[in-house]
């Protein structure tokens, strides 16, 4: 093994190491913050549950709020690869799909499962951003971005044969944005008792009401 080729190796595996202790952070605050709320949520309580020390969890995400902010954003693209989730294979799928309705339905079970996952941390979010204005400044950065995501998703609607007219890219969002909310999961699935397919199949059903034209 030549030297540039060990060198090329340990940089590697630094970077997989490097990679691994960040997702292993992220997944402890996940766990503490689900389970504790923002209160129980300190660094040292993530650090413990992550197996690392208080410095190595300051030295990679630098504050707190910076840590929680992209614990929420690691939790959207779960096991999507790519520089953008929606770049990822399943999303590239679902635009390809040609029929309207069925188009629909698949990005309703897709956003269902992303808001799965988003909806118990953002919760935890927004109580936190009563009280803090950091975390309040949060909780917007997070739903513009999300706004931003949903923008993308209404763009590849948008190119669907059917839908009603006057319908574009910004009313699509802006109903994407409101049905597709996480806060409205957390309600529908929490008092509501709705399982995560029980709100796709609703958010599929209103979506094509709101976005189709009627067949005559």
């Amino acid at each position: 093994m030549t030297n540039r080729s060990r060198r090329s190796y340990k940089s590697d595996l630094r970077a997989a190491q490097a990679g691994a202790t960040r997702q292993a952070i992220l997944d402890a605050a996940a766990r503490i913050v689900i389970s504790g709320g923002w209160q129980g949520a300190t660094i040292a309580a993530i650090a413990r549950e992550a197996g690392v020390s208080k410095e190595t969890v300051y030295a990679v995400f630098g504050t707190k709020v910076a840590l929680i902010g992209e614990m929420v954003t690691s939790r959207v693209a779960e096991g999507a690869p790519g520089p953008h989730f929606l770049d990822s294979e399943r999303p590239a799928l679902i635009r390809a799909e040609t029929d309207p309705a069925r188009q629909i339905a698949l990005w309703a079970a897709y956003l269902s499962e992303i808001l799965e996952r988003v909806a118990p941390v953002l919760a935890v979010v927004r109580s936190a951003a009563e009280s803090e204005p950091e975390m309040a400044e949060l909780y917007r950065r997070l739903h513009a971005g999300r706004r931003a995501n949903l923008g993308r998703v209404a763009e590849a609607i948008c190119r669907l044969d059917g839908l009603r007219d006057g319908l574009g890219v910004e009313e699509v969002t802006e109903l994407l944005w409101q049905l597709a909310s996480p806060e409205l999961y957390g309600l529908m699935t929490g008092l509501g008792g709705y399982s995560r397919e029980r709100h796709a199949g609703w958010l599929a059903q209103m979506l094509t009401m709101a976005l189709l034209a009627e067949r005559g």
